[in-house]
């Protein structure tokens, strides 16, 4: 930031007024004439400008002419205290982003601050999207070279001379090699929304930015892993005791250009030329195991920190019973109700690392390929959207956003199995077959609800819609015939074929035999048997 303007307390009350800690300006710099500015601009290019309009035998339209003839990209905010429609008009012409009249107001220099920031980062952007396109043009080099530190990453024995096509005074057989990753599995979801359809150019723009602040130390390069499609990695030669301060940098960079922070994780020092994998394992390890999402405590993580303890641990396999009974009825809700209760779970969790997600996924994938084959060709489209996490500002998973996303992916797998099944399952139907082979066990409304995941005014509701007697009925008549039938024996007594139907109390179920059939137990065998 630049601040020009001949008066002093004016250059204190901008001072004054903004947070520039809140709006990450980390140098001001102060100039009261043309010919000061021009020398700050040249040596310190800031990226704003604060211009009074009339300077002591001087306008700031001369500087705002000489910014715009050498294409300099500050954006200008003009502070005057004349309402001129001439110097208005001019700090249009050369593109201001505003024109403030004194006395300042707080208000006013905020929203111009806000309105040049904004500004800044769009173009920012377009440069480095005009940057990216123009490398293109030269992007068989750049290629070339990620598939070939992709492949040394993987077999380190064979692939270790490309280490001299990145700088010749590295030494192959007895230096030292580091590892960083940056996670693009995380990834804020301002850049998600931006760059959802061109991933390939976040990548690369990102890829860029890396090694432009890498080449001032010389000290590493980075490239796509293309056995991971969701990484960079950094491979560092040197400046290892400066790995840490070098990833802020480049995260401080990224975040001024993008306007968010990546994860990185980095793995300790190996002996070349086969220590790149060791690095690296270190890398990956330190990424899935020290980062819990719901609370990260950095954006970069290495051994020095502690890993997060996972205590607690919910697994897709302890539901796979209840997700196969809900993929195969027709009834939507079921599966719903099912993946509420999971994600409600997942809610509880103090930690979720990346161990977590893996695990998640390797379990939906099992569980996909396992029971529902017969489907291959229609499961393309479902794809459970666990792999991929949208962060906040401080890193954080919008874990509302992914347990909706988790749930969506569900219901779309019910819909895709119930259009191709057509023996789908009426769970009502299931109710009442569970009731035939199990009324001797102790059922009520609590117990189906636990036990076919709906609630108890649902199952009471729909059961008497299906079937026109309500659920409790409809378990009582069924033991009702199967004492009936048992009553037959005579070798049986009452108080066993009593505990055989479901009751413990005896006088209980004399009331109700009597109730239901018109005989007490014994009346009934005597006058039928």
């Amino acid at each position: 930031m630049l601040i020009v303007d001949d008066e002093k307390h004016v250059r204190e009350a901008i001072l004054l007024l903004i947070p520039w800690e809140e709006y990450k300006i980390s140098k001001v710099f102060e100039s009261q004439n043309v010919e000061a500015a021009k020398k700050v601009i040249e040596v310190e290019k800031p990226d704003i400008i604060f211009l009074d309009m009339m300077l002591a035998n001087q306008t700031g339209i001369e500087l705002l002419s000489w910014i715009h003839e050498c294409g300099i990209t500050s954006k200008v905010i003009v502070v005057s205290g004349f309402n001129d429609f001439h110097l208005v008009r001019n700090t249009m012409r050369y593109n201001g982003v505003d024109y403030i009249l004194k006395p300042i107001d707080q208000g006013e220099i905020i929203n111009a601050l806000e309105k040049a920031i904004d500004a800044w980062k769009q173009d920012e952007v377009k440069r480095l999207e005009n940057q990216s396109k123009d490398l293109r043009m030269q992007h068989i080099e750049p290629i070339y070279l990620d598939k070939a530190l992709s492949e040394y990453l993987k077999e380190p024995a064979k692939h270790y001379t490309i280490l001299q096509e990145i700088n010749r005074d590295i030494d192959v057989n007895n230096g030292l090699i580091r590892i960083a990753i940056l996670s693009f599995q995380l990834i804020h979801w301002k850049i998600h929304q931006r760059f959802s359809t061109n991933k390939d150019l976040l990548l690369f723009s990102i890829k860029n930015l890396c090694n432009e602040y890498l080449s001032l130390y010389g000290c590493g390069y980075a490239f796509q892993n293309w056995n991971n499609e969701n990484e960079i990695v950094i491979l560092f030669w040197n400046q290892f005791d400066h790995t840490k301060q070098i990833l802020e940098g480049i995260n401080q960079k990224i975040d001024q250009t993008l306007g968010s922070h990546f994860f990185f994780s980095v793995g300790k020092p190996q002996p070349l030329p086969l220590g790149i994998s060791l690095s690296y394992d270190d890398a990956r390890k330190v990424l899935k195991s020290k980062l819990n999402l719901k609370k990260p405590a950095s954006f970069i993580f290495d051994d020095s920190h502690s890993s997060v303890i996972e205590n607690e641990t919910i697994y897709i396999n302890n539901y796979e019973k209840k997700l196969l009974f809900a993929m195969k009825c027709k009834e939507d809700y079921v599966i719903k109700s099912i993946t509420e209760n999971f994600t409600n779970e997942l809610r509880t969790l103090q930690a979720i690392t990346l161990n977590h997600i893996e695990i998640w996924q390797n379990e939906l994938n099992i569980l996909k390929l396992k029971y529902f084959k017969e489907f291959s060709d229609h499961l393309k489209r479902f794809d459970p959207q666990i792999s991929f996490i949208l962060m906040n500002d401080s890193g954080q998973l919008l874990i509302e956003e992914w347990l909706k996303e988790l749930k969506q992916s569900f219901i779309l797998l019910h819909q895709i199995i119930s259009k191709n099944n057509t023996e789908r399952v009426n769970v009502f139907h299931e109710i009442a077959n569970y009731i035939r082979k199990n009324y001797h066990e102790d059922l009520s409304l609590q117990y189906f609800s636990d036990h076919f995941y709906l609630s108890r005014e649902h199952i009471s509701r729909k059961f008497k819609q299906e079937f026109g007697t309500n659920l409790l009925d409809f378990v009582i008549d069924v033991r009702m015939e199967k004492a009936k039938a048992l009553l037959s024996d005579h070798d049986l007594r009452v108080s066993d074929i009593c505990k055989m139907v479901g009751y413990n109390d005896e006088k209980y179920f004399y009331k109700v035999f009597k109730k239901s059939i018109g005989y007490s137990p014994s009346q009934f065998r005597n006058q039928i048997f």
